[in-house]
């Protein structure tokens, strides 16, 4: 299964992938010459290593795809390795406003699923405050900008799912358990 997890800003993404990634007793980050931070993640047990495939790296706050170089490269990786693991999750905010690649991925390379956080917006407010202010930044957060994204994460989310990608609506809790509910099946 592919997973693409969804939804603005402080809305939870990355702590989904870091909870679902402490699930596997092996994490091996996969590394390349170009990069100090691992582009992506195998992980599973010693019996078998390779059980999914997290994009992206976690040694920040802010993590996933939006630490990669561009769609193509994103897309371009789901589809590599997916054809050496069955499952695949990828999360950013910029992932969680495209349609098209996504769409063609869940046609030629499905099952895929979206999981689209329902996070209510003063939660996600609040959590890129305190992000903000933890490495310093004390400029005023300007609630339009995350405003938009929510509308724009949310007609997204529904354009996939007029033409058939699966899009589940899930809060943080209940996305880990999911997840690891089809990935462990």
């Amino acid at each position: 299964m592919i997973f693409n997890i969804r939804g603005t800003s402080g809305s939870g993404k990355s702590t989904i992938i870091r909870r679902v990634m402490e699930s596997f007793p092996v994490k091996t980050p996969e590394l390349t010459e170009y990069r100090r931070q691992p582009v992506g993640y195998w992980l599973g047990t010693e019996e078998n290593p390779k059980i999914l495939y997290v994009l992206g790296h976690y040694e920040t706050a802010c993590g996933g795809c939006d630490t990669l170089p561009g769609y193509d490269f994103i897309f371009n990786l789901v589809k590599a390795k997916h054809s050496i693991s069955r499952h695949i999750l990828f999360e950013g905010l910029l992932v969680s406003e495209e349609t098209k690649r996504t769409l063609d991925l869940s046609l030629g390379y499905g099952p895929m699923m979206v999981v689209h956080l329902d996070t209510d917006l003063m939660t996600c407010l609040d959590s890129i405050k305190a992000r903000r202010l933890a490495r310093g930044d004390t400029r005023e957060l300007k609630p339009a900008n995350t405003t938009n994204r929510v509308r724009t994460i949310n007609r997204c989310c529904e354009w996939l799912e007029e033409r058939g990608v699966p899009v589940e609506m899930h809060d943080r809790e209940s996305a880990v358990v999911r997840i690891l509910e089809i990935i462990n099946g």
